[in-house]
């Protein structure tokens, strides 16, 4: 009989293509709330300005007015600081600064996806050369995360945010919700484990309800969405404005 039960429990397990739907609003979220945050929106306008110039550059949108004066203050900004790098023998193309704009923001965004989840897991007393040692000889990148000192992780996923991209290929999901013993968590599931995980929690609970699935590779498109999609917006109105 508990069998069956089991049985019907995991056919009430939603599918692959409702969990991916499922996932599109709190990764748009999640994206949101990285954005829109003390750090996160001056970093997102600038890259926004960088992106604007570029599109200018590419007659995909005409500058004008408010907009104009804004990234040739901007390009005036970069030259004072090349010059003043250049005193001290160091030379870089502008392109390197506005491309370092957006790099930073993705990174700023990452950090704050990854904030409920590797970046706040406690290791305790864990062996944080083990750790190290297993990200140098199988190449998890989360074992090299949790080797650090947790104070320093969020700037270092800040900073080297694609060594996070690429684990994120493989392990994009992370679901928020009741655990196997009823407390909260926040696991992180491999690509091809996604419908396996809610058919175990499903069981577990004899329901899906009260879970939510991140998709990083989604919060990662839907931030560079949002810059083009503001570069856009901001370029057009502000040409409007004086």
């Amino acid at each position: 009989m508990e069998t069956v039960r089991s049985a019907e429990l995991v056919k009430e397990a939603p599918t692959k293509l409702q969990l991916l739907a499922g996932s599109v609003w709190p990764s748009i979220r999640r994206a949101f709330r990285s954005i829109f945050s003390i750090l996160g929106f001056p970093l997102f306008l600038l890259a926004a300005i960088s992106v604007i110039k570029y599109l200018n550059l590419a007659d995909l949108i005409e500058l004008e007015g408010l907009a104009l004066r804004i990234v040739e203050t901007q390009e005036d900004a970069l030259d004072q600081l090349g010059d003043v790098l250049l005193r001290y023998g160091v030379s870089f193309p502008l392109w390197l600064a506005d491309a370092f704009a957006l790099y930073l923001s993705i990174g700023n965004t990452w950090s704050r996806a990854e904030k409920d989840d590797l970046v706040a897991v406690e290791n305790g007393n864990s062996d944080r050369w083990k750790l190290f040692w297993e990200w140098i000889t199988r190449g998890r990148v989360d074992s090299l995360l949790l080797s650090l000192p947790r104070i320093t992780r969020d700037g270092f996923v800040r900073l080297f945010w694609p060594l996070m991209a690429l684990y994120r290929l493989k392990t994009p999901f992370v679901v928020d919700g009741p655990g196997p013993e009823g407390e909260s968590i926040s696991s992180s599931v491999p690509r091809r484990e996604l419908t396996d995980f809610a058919s175990m929690v499903t069981e577990a609970h004899g329901t899906w309800e009260g879970q939510t699935v991140y998709d990083f590779r989604q919060i990662f498109l839907w931030h560079l969405t949002l810059v083009a999609g503001a570069a856009v917006i901001l370029g057009q109105t502000l040409s409007l404005i004086g």
